[in-house]
């Protein structure tokens, strides 16, 4: 294989990853759909739902976005990560 034939699969991968990883979602979103009891939602913007199992689920207004399921301990250990992540970076 050449070099260009590695380049298009390093580009192709990722792409089908996304695909499959949007249609894994759009099958959960359909079977748990996204709830829009205001009681799940902490101040109108945090949502913290104990029984869904997804991390990361869509907002309220689905087109502004995703947030996450802040009743999941893996939440903040993302939000702890990031932060270790840029100021890691910034001190590089």
């Amino acid at each position: 294989m050449e070099i260009r034939d590695w380049i298009l699969i390093g580009l192709a991968f990722p792409l089908l990853i996304g695909v499959l990883l949007e249609i894994r979602h759009k099958v959960l979103v359909q079977r748990l759909k996204q709830p829009k009891d205001p009681t799940l939602w902490k101040w109108g913007i945090i949502y913290f739902n104990p029984e869904d199992t997804r991390i990361v689920v869509p907002k309220r207004i689905e087109s502004l976005g995703w947030t996450l399921n802040f009743a999941r301990p893996s939440s903040y250990g993302f939000i702890i990560g990031l932060i270790l992540v840029v100021i890691l970076l910034s001190a590089a």
